[in-house]
């Protein structure tokens, strides 16, 4: 009997599109697919290379607008199937991330996978180092040409490079100087932005972290034996809720998420 792909309605032989919506009617209903996990790009793609490795080649990729990564799809009826190799290639992934790092924790390892998010306040700090060091240099150096020119100090090089060498140098100079005024001028807004996100952290972690509980959140989500699968399950669900709730930066909520789970469960 032939079906509708799209509200599932089976309808007698013969008939080749759906009355409700309009859509060709199939003979068998596709298998639906669930999310293993969701994933940046590079690392999905490990994923499924993975999968084929260890012969199973019938799991594909979505992209999902909302966070930019994507979601690794799996026939429901085989989701056990793809357990183990899900928790080897995970197992896997953690143990690079932890050589690349040197050392650390296993949430410092996921960190470095999940999140690449700077904050306000550290853009600021980096802000204010580049103007100060700019501004320091640029500084000293158009000193230093001054006296040069003026013949308090020897000036290094032969006479007859003299007036070229210190018009470049001071050129130079000034446009050291000018950059670091420039910097200096981004950190009065750099610093009502830190603040500002400071205080919108504040809100959303105590929003957060005052509805859920860790069994809460271990509610909502299949937690599976695996505490790498369980870690991007968690994850997952702690960026659904914060999602439904505010409109977040995706790399903001990845911070966001990572620091909930570090709360919760660390």
């Amino acid at each position: 009997m032939p079906w509708c792909p799209k509200c599932k309605t089976e309808y007698q032989e013969g008939i080749k599109r759906c009355a409700d919506c309009d859509t060709e009617l199939v003979d068998e209903l596709p298998q639906e697919l669930v999310c293993i996990m969701t994933l940046p790009e590079e690392n999905a793609l490990e994923l499924l290379s993975y999968y084929e490795y260890c012969q199973v080649d019938y799991c594909t990729m979505q992209f999902d607008k909302a966070s930019g990564n994507y979601h690794v799809m799996v026939p429901k009826s085989r989701e056990r199937d793809v357990r183990k190799p899900t928790e080897e290639y995970l197992a896997k992934l953690s143990k690079e991330k932890k050589t690349a790092s040197g050392a650390g924790s296993d949430s410092s390892s996921r960190t470095q996978v999940r999140s690449s998010y700077k904050k306000s306040s550290d853009r600021l700090e980096d802000a204010r180092s580049s103007a100060m060091a700019f501004l320091l240099v640029g500084g000293i150096g158009l000193l230093l040409v001054v006296l040069f020119a003026l013949g308090i100090l020897p000036f290094p090089f032969g006479a007859a490079s003299r007036t070229l060498m210190l018009t470049v140098m001071g050129l130079l100079f000034l446009i050291f100087l000018v950059v670091g005024i420039q910097n200096a001028g981004k950190l009065s807004r750099l610093k009502e932005e830190a603040s500002a996100e400071e205080s919108r952290t504040g809100e959303i972690l105590s929003w957060f972290l005052g509805a859920f509980s860790a069994g809460q959140v271990d509610e909502g989500c299949e937690l599976t034996d695996s505490e790498e699968i369980n870690y991007y399950k968690r994850t997952e669900y702690i960026k659904e809720q914060l999602s439904s709730r505010y409109p977040l930066d995706e790399d903001y909520l990845d911070s966001l998420s990572e620091t909930i789970y570090s709360r919760l469960y660390e």
